[in-house]
């Protein structure tokens, strides 16, 4: 019997340390994968302290995320938040296509810096797509060759069915006239993010797009006073038909912008 019970206490001892070990890997392997993968995707500095996630639940919080701005603008951070919530199916880590239920970023800093006939979102747009573009056709070639020595393994993607955003503090910073406004996104919300028809190129660019839709209403709000206004709106309709957006969000941005009564 004494036997019995000392196997049996080391074997929930061996578990109880399996389960701890693969606790603190999923953790460290997510952590180490945003903190590595992340700057080949933004082109920018990402910054991420610690991450807790359950390996029962897939229910966690990562904190201190942030993003940095690209080398050309004045303010340090693009976007940054103390901590945000993560619902991810457990089982699914270990399959081809990785399914987060949900992420929840509440009160984040965004800021939103207009560069002439630009602005740092927009810049990092077009960064992480110029870069990415021709990373993403060499990356499709070798797998496409790994499939054909390897076998018809498709490579790893990750699959956001809901992406929320509560209580953003954007900052409008305009450098050239030393003009500063914050105002608050109170709601975005996107669903059925990434997987394999998307890469995570196309996956920021959706994100980034919405909070700028949102941000621009507030232009009119913020810097109805001033001069460069006009000319600022001008160039933000350029730049959003430059970039593909499609005509019926075109049209519907364009009606907001033109809510800002400048003429």
């Amino acid at each position: 019997m004494k036997k019995f019970i000392i196997i049996l206490s080391s074997i929930i001892a061996i578990l109880i340390a399996a389960m701890v070990g693969i606790y603190f890997m999923l953790n460290t392997i997510i952590l180490e994968g945003v903190k590595t993968i992340g700057p080949k995707i933004t082109h920018t500095k990402v910054y991420l302290d610690k991450v807790d996630i359950s390996i029962f639940s897939g229910k966690g919080i990562l904190y201190n995320f942030a993003l940095s701005n690209p080398k050309n603008s004045k303010l340090p951070y693009l976007f940054k938040v103390k901590k945000f919530y993560i619902d991810l199916q457990p089982a699914s880590i270990l399959k081809n296509e990785i399914i987060i239920n949900k992420i929840l970023i509440e009160s984040p800093y965004i800021s939103y810096e207009i560069q002439g006939a630009t602005s740092n979102i927009q810049s990092f747009q077009q960064k992480i797509s110029k870069k990415n573009t021709s990373q993403e056709k060499i990356s499709n070639t070798e797998n496409r060759k790994n499939k054909t020595t390897e076998g018809d393994k498709d490579p790893k993607s990750v699959f956001i069915k809901n992406f929320i955003i509560k209580n953003a503090k954007v900052e409008i910073y305009i450098p050239k006239l030393q003009q500063k406004r914050i105002v608050v996104i109170d709601k975005i919300h996107l669903t059925n993010l990434g997987g394999k028809n998307q890469t995570p190129t196309q996956v920021i660019e959706k994100i980034t797009n919405e909070i700028i839709k949102k941000i621009l209403p507030n232009l009119g709000l913020t810097f109805k006073n001033l001069g460069e206004l006009k000319e600022i709106k001008k160039e933000i309709e350029s730049k959003l038909k430059k970039q593909g957006i499609k005509q019926n969000q075109l049209d519907k941005i364009k009606q907001e912008l033109q809510n800002l009564q400048l003429n």
